[in-house]
């Protein structure tokens, strides 16, 4: 899948959820939704050429360089670590201290749905045509939600006529929250 359509996804499939639990306008609200879209993005950290890789090349680079495209950072335990961090925080001095001002509720929301985030791009990349090994290293098992006549590839007219119908869904979705 594209960026955009990484994006359209995510933001599609969480805003509802989003909006039951952090009614809009809430800070809660954006922080969530700005956590789903960086974390629909991120697992593609690991291809320089992708959206996100270019934005910042150097640690796209580096990433690249230990962990092939669609590896590690597609599966769900790179997707569990923001969420064990968001756990985490309450508990770290060095946060405390960091953000003196800051209420640390907004950074766990903010960490929690990049993984959110991170899981609904990964089931994005479960309906294209090269899936995901999504459990990897614990199973080396490519993981497809489509059958195969209907998975795409990247880029594609198929791609974009889902991602079509995903941006209409979310626009609905958000003519009826605003």
């Amino acid at each position: 899948m594209t960026f955009r359509g990484h994006i359209i996804l995510a933001t599609s499939v969480s805003l509802p959820f989003i909006n039951a639990i952090f009614p809009y306008p809430s800070a809660q609200f954006y922080y969530a939704i700005a956590g789903v879209i960086l974390g629909a993005l991120l697992p593609d950290i690991d291809e320089p050429g992708s959206y996100i890789g270019r934005k910042i090349p150097i640690i796209s680079f580096l990433i690249s360089f230990f962990v092939k495209h669609r590896g590690f950072t597609h599966t769900i335990f790179f997707a569990l670590i923001p969420i064990l961090f968001a756990f985490l925080v309450p508990y770290c001095y060095f946060c405390y201290n960091s953000f003196y001002n800051f209420n640390i509720f907004y950074l766990q929301i903010f960490l929690f749905f990049i993984g959110v985030g991170c899981i609904l791009h990964d089931i994005g990349d479960m309906l294209t045509k090269s899936c995901v090994k999504f459990f990897y290293p614990i199973s080396n098992k490519t993981i497809c939600i489509a059958p195969k006549s209907l998975r795409f590839r990247t880029g594609s007219i198929e791609e974009n006529i889902v991602v079509l119908i995903l941006f209409v869904l979310l626009t609905t979705e958000i003519s009826l929250i605003v």
